[in-house]
């Protein structure tokens, strides 16, 4: 009986415990989430979808400069770069970082027969969340270009969600416009919205951009 008792008391030691050990600290805090960037509607107002298989990079830097209220069509940036091809079409091709480098530093002519200058700093790797936060503070989107496991893509980063921590602000989420014509375009605008540390791991180089109109 007494070793029956004891093991009640032991049993119900136990679930004692786990339900205090469940319940939250009273002192702990959970960091505030903060979001920054460019409001939706802004930016639903400058989609494109690319045209092609392997322009990604060019419809994004069409986004960018429709952003900026410069309108250049991803064919005339695709038609700069590459020129036509034996068959006096567009070719469908991807670019190459310096490719991407080239098109964000240069002056132009846009369709309205608006002058202006584009001029952007590159880094490798993802941008550092405090830089991220100051550019999307500034209503600045942010161009990347990421691995997605079955070669690179070029998208746009419009808004943030980070915390603040001993040591720096996290970036804990991230929004993105893609322009791939696929189910995410359709539905949302190409509005993605990846956990931070995720898309961070992929990201392989990264363009701040500035525009001036002439």
């Amino acid at each position: 009986m007494q070793k029956n008792v004891f093991i009640l008391l032991l049993i119900f030691a136990g679930l004692i415990s786990i339900n205090l050990s469940a319940q939250p600290n009273p002192r702990t805090v959970m960091p505030q989430k903060h979001y920054v960037g460019i409001e939706g509607d802004d930016i639903d107002n400058i989609m494109v979808a690319q045209n092609n298989s392997y322009w990604c990079w060019a419809a994004t830097i069409e986004m960018v400069l429709n952003y900026y209220k410069v309108y250049v069509p991803q064919d005339s940036i695709v038609k700069k770069v590459y020129g036509l091809d034996e068959n006096s079409e567009l070719p469908d091709y991807g670019a190459t970082i310096e490719t991407i480098q080239d098109r964000l530093n240069c002056s132009d002519v846009d369709t309205n027969g608006t002058t202006y200058t584009i001029s952007s700093e590159m880094g490798k790797g993802a941008p550092n969340p405090s830089v991220l936060i100051r550019e999307l503070g500034e209503k600045k989107p942010v161009i990347i270009g990421y691995d997605t496991g079955e070669g690179g893509h070029t998208v746009l980063i419009t808004a943030a969600s980070y915390i603040n921590t001993p040591s720096g602000p996290k970036i804990t989420s991230i929004v993105v416009r893609d322009p791939m014509p696929d189910a995410a375009f359709d539905m949302n605008n190409g509005r993605i919205e990846y956990p931070g540390k995720f898309l961070a791991q992929r990201i392989h180089a990264y363009w701040l951009i500035d525009v001036e109109v002439n």
